[in-house]
């Protein structure tokens, strides 16, 4: 009884721990957003505020990625961020058939560079929703260098958020990674044998292949700990695999239990005094060596009789010059994909001009939102949500709107809207559609005073 209540409030501690993180990304991603929005207002310049804080969109990506690798990327889309909105706003200045070809060309650009660097959700729409909304403002060229340079101010702000919980350790986000990963073999190794073993054996998978990516991303030596830790992970989860596949049935409880143990020493580089890592006679043997390994990987110790079981083999994460490379090979998927979202963004943002639709952009950045989607299955689903989620987005935007509320209101509901996305978007689509329809809104209305968004 003592090992049940012990298992639960394991799973309980993990559940308030993840809720606990996705809570500090949020806040991040807001901070990103709106600082620049007040500095604007406080400095009384409210719409070079919104310029800027389309530069801290940058502070959406990689929340979760070792920081070196976080730094980055979010400085990369910070510049891709900066030339969208110079590019952006002196296509808006052109005929409609010009700045539908350069949205066009920055739409189809922007995905085949987020989809070779393997960035994961929001990838280009950001960079797609911030060319558009600068199309809709039409700049001079040195009127569009100036929004380019407040654009880049948000989005270095941007990196110095992203990378602030440096100050709590270098390697705590490899460290997390880990941790979760040890965390979904747990729970996989308790429901080996039952209904729920094929799902929690995605999830282990999932969960020791992010944590793989994390460790190539950080870019630790070999010498460092964590490698030799990952590496006996992947053996933890190698061994775990193989166990339910000979047995069929439920195994020891006490394993689980063995590796729950071991997840708070991560951190600490040390083992709890009361550990205990359960046998299983000749059939667990493997899965109990395996659980033996990480333990010492987790002191930084090696078995002489198996140190080569746990040398470090993590290849380093490839530039970004070398994934474009391998991007661009003949048969590669990823040009075609980038090409149809480019294509489509171009005839959506050229249709509707043509035919004298107010603020066409929005067709543009619905279509890439909804081409985004891996399968024509997902492309329906997508399309259903985009189409409710836009259509409760525009209906609240109308409601704060229409009664002219002071600037400093329509930033919070920026700030919130903002966190809304980040803590729903790997939840719920439609409900992240209706945040992101709420922030384009209101970023352009503040962005553009003089223009209607009724």
């Amino acid at each position: 009884m003592s090992r049940v209540v012990q298992q639960l409030s394991s799973v309980t501690a993990e559940v308030v721990s993840a809720a606990a993180r996705r809570r500090a990304v949020a806040l991040r991603a807001m901070l990103c957003v709106t600082v620049p929005l007040l500095v604007g207002l406080l400095l009384g310049q409210p719409a070079e505020g919104a310029q800027a804080s389309f530069g801290g969109l940058a502070g959406l990506y990689v929340t979760d990625a070792p920081f070196r690798y976080r730094a980055r990327v979010v400085a990369t889309v910070g510049a891709g961020l900066t030339l969208a909105v110079f590019l952006g706003g002196l296509a808006g200045g052109s005929v409609w058939a010009i700045a539908a070809l350069v949205v066009g060309l920055v739409a189809g650009l922007s995905s085949f560079l987020c989809q070779a660097a393997e960035l994961p959700p929001p990838r280009e729409l950001m960079l797609v929703m911030t060319v558009l909304a600068a199309t809709a403002i039409p700049a001079d060229p040195a009127s569009a260098l100036a929004r380019a340079a407040l654009t880049a101010a948000g989005a270095l702000f941007a990196v110095l958020v992203s990378v602030s919980p440096v100050l709590g350790g270098r390697r705590q986000p490899e460290t997390r990674l880990i941790a979760m990963a040890l965390s979904a073999i747990a729970n996989l190794m308790t429901a080996t044998g039952t209904i729920d073993e094929p799902g929690a054996r995605h999830a282990a998978v999932v969960a020791v292949r992010r944590a793989a990516m994390g460790l190539e991303q950080g870019g630790a030596p070999a010498t460092d700990r964590l490698p030799r830790l990952m590496v006996a992970t992947e053996m933890l989860l190698e061994a775990t695999l193989h166990a339910g596949v000979e047995s069929g049935a439920p195994l020891n409880p006490y394993w689980a239990q063995s590796v729950r143990d071991l997840i708070p020493a991560i951190r600490i580089g040390d083992l709890p005094p009361t550990l205990m890592i359960a046998g299983g006679g000749p059939r667990g043997a493997a899965l109990t060596e395996a659980i033996a390994m990480v333990s010492r990987a987790i002191k930084g110790e090696t078995s002489k009789a198996r140190v080569n079981d746990i040398e470090p083999q993590l290849p380093p994460w490839p530039g970004l010059l070398s994934q474009v490379r391998a991007a661009a090979r003949r048969g590669s998927v990823i040009i075609p994909t980038a090409a149809r979202i480019g294509i489509a963004v171009a005839l959506g943002v050229g249709i509707g001009s043509a035919l004298g639709v107010a603020h066409a952009f929005w067709v543009g950045l619905t279509a890439c939102a909804v081409l985004q989607a891996s399968n024509l299955s997902v492309t329906r689903s997508r399309f259903f949500y985009r189409l409710i989620g836009t259509v409760i987005g525009v209906g609240l935007v109308f409601a704060l709107l229409s009664w002219d509320p002071p600037l400093i209101v329509v930033i919070a509901a920026i700030g919130v809207f903002q966190i809304l996305v980040e803590l729903v978007i790997t939840v719920n689509y439609g409900l992240a559609v209706i945040g992101i329809t709420v922030l384009a809104l209101l970023l352009f209305h503040i962005s553009a005073p003089g223009e209607d968004v009724g």
